[in-house]
């Protein structure tokens, strides 16, 4: 967490989702410009795809939907057929030849043209020279981390959550209005929208909160087990027992949330502490999107600045009307 995904980090790589997120807006205006009607499902795969393929290793993972959609497809059915086995020593042949680039950049550079280049490979691999880390990570674990970076599902729920963001969007004028005004009142010169102008776009941040209360990112149950009996709310628990949160059902809790199942970010804007200034960390009991505690997901951060990020720029290039975007 502290070299890996840590906001300095993230922030030192915010180049790379500006990037993407420009490349997708062409994509968008070409397809625009032709008349043609386009899902944007698989273009936000690729955005997300290559924003953690190029944060990870520096390199894209597709050049296009209809790729991103092409490898997905073929590895799903590869799983399929032969379990898994040979696309494993696919990833382990891919993973060897990476590894062995960033060393020879490595050699070829000495420091990678300092920290703020680097990518996570590049960090797995310093620590594994360090001679001072307290814990030593070797090829075959720095393979593992990617095998679990990749699969993880973090591509997936992200574009995802976009697409339920601008459904929401979409579909109520109103906030489309709202959220295009307080775009156009910050940038005053004919540029995308940064990510150092979230802090002064309230209403964008209103709308990522609250979509991800209504459509949480990930599985709507959580799982805890308790180390030792406890009691809670008096219900005795023994030691060893596992308990399922339903974060979805607590999200549209009547008691907590007025009108729980409408879109509404205003709810985030109000003056009250639990209003303005609820956190994604699950520190309000009442608001676990990306869960709580150190069992909390670990890439929050990252997925609420690609939510962001594209977010605003479609908001911002493209009109919503009757016949969507």
């Amino acid at each position: 967490m502290t070299r890996l995904l840590s906001t300095s980090q993230l922030n030192q790589l915010a180049h790379i989702r500006e990037q993407e997120v420009m490349k997708l807006m062409e994509s968008l205006i070409n397809i625009s410009r032709e008349g043609e009607v386009y899902d944007l499902k698989p273009l936000l795969t690729a955005l997300t795809n290559n924003i953690v393929c190029r944060m990870g290793m520096s390199i894209r993972c597709s050049e296009n939907a209809d790729e991103a959609k092409e490898v997905i497809k073929d590895l799903a059915d590869e799983v399929s057929e032969l379990g898994g086995k040979l696309t494993v020593e696919k990833f382990d042949r891919k993973m060897e030849r990476i590894i062995k680039e960033h060393e020879k950049k490595k050699d070829m550079k000495g420091n990678v043209e300092g920290q703020g280049s680097n990518d996570l490979m590049d960090i797995l691999l310093e620590i594994s020279r360090d001679s001072n880390a307290e814990m030593k990570s070797t090829t075959k674990e720095i393979k593992a981390f990617f095998l679990y970076y990749k699969d993880h599902g973090w591509h997936h729920t992200s574009s995802l959550g976009v697409v339920w963001a601008l459904a929401e969007v979409i579909n109520n004028p109103r906030i489309f209005k709202r959220l295009r005004e307080e775009i156009n009142s910050v940038v005053v010169s004919n540029r995308l929208v940064k990510e150092s102008d979230i802090p002064h776009l309230p209403y964008l941040r209103a709308v990522v909160k609250e979509r991800l209360r209504l459509h949480p990112p990930g599985p709507a149950v959580l799982l805890r087990q308790c180390i030792e009996d406890c009691n809670i709310n008096g219900f005795d628990l023994k030691g060893k027992t596992r308990i399922l949160i339903n974060v979805y059902t607590i999200m549209r809790d009547p008691s907590k949330w007025t009108d729980p199942d409408e879109f509404i970010p205003e709810r985030f804007m109000g003056n009250s502490p639990s209003q303005n200034q609820m956190q994604m960390k699950g520190l309000d009991f009442g608001y676990l999107p990306f869960g709580s505690g150190r069992r909390g997901c670990i890439g929050a951060s990252l997925a609420s600045m690609v939510a962001h990020a594209t977010i605003r720029g479609l908001v911002q290039c493209f009109e919503s009307g009757s016949r969507g975007w």
